[in-house]
């Protein structure tokens, strides 16, 4: 296909895309559903957007230049993570993806012997969960598959670090395998039984 048609496609899709947003009435009453499913058809949206830059080169990083740049080896690791993790259709690192699933979705865990500084590590731990838990649920796999929950963490990782790295990780253009669902619901039983966000996640399930 040629770059002029694929170039009038886009236009195309972008200048009906326009003309529906000028229908949201902001008197319109959504209900949690479909403000679910508008949310996750946006994040796609968005997804689409970075990938369509990405591939034509026009890809501006989602942070400053030098934390962009100090974040290329966790992002490579990263793509590596998912690549390996597709390819040999098995966990390299299976604690470490329970691991960090179990933290995104249950938040870390508080002992009454914890320091004030501790409490406050992981307090504000529990806003990068809850950050990562907006991601789309292919991301938060990939997330979990990349990086140690112990490299995350408030006290281990900058902010401006985290933010680069969550707005960045990409989703797997391809289906999961299947251990990464098996691994998912045996952890619903496990560890995340109370948790109504995770139910959500698993309904939205990665391909």
């Amino acid at each position: 296909m040629s770059r002029t048609t694929l170039i009038s496609q886009l236009n195309d899709v972008v200048t009906s895309l326009e003309s529906w947003v000028l229908q949201l009435d902001g008197s319109l009453q959504w209900t949690n559903d479909e403000s679910n499913d508008l949310y996750s058809l946006s994040m796609r949206l968005a997804t689409a957007t970075s990938s369509v830059q990405k591939r034509v080169g026009s890809y501006k990083p989602p942070c400053r230049a030098e934390i962009w740049k100090a974040s290329e080896t966790m992002r490579r690791q990263a793509r590596s993570a998912v690549e390996d993790l597709v390819r040999d259709r098995a966990f390299k690192q299976p604690a470490m993806f329970r691991r960090n699933i179990t933290l995104i979705f249950g938040g870390p865990k508080f002992s009454e012997f914890d320091s004030s500084q501790m409490k406050s590590r992981k307090l504000a731990t529990i806003t990068r969960c809850e950050r990562l838990r907006r991601l789309e649920a292919d991301k938060v796999v990939a997330w979990a598959v990349s990086y140690k929950s112990t490299s995350w963490a408030v006290g281990c990782m900058g902010s401006d670090m985290f933010d680069c790295l969550a707005e960045a990780v990409e989703s797997n253009t391809g289906p999961w395998p299947p251990v990464v669902s098996e691994v998912l619901y045996k952890l619903q039983k496990v560890d995340l039984q109370e948790s109504t966000e995770y139910i959500s996640f698993l309904q939205g399930e990665p391909a």
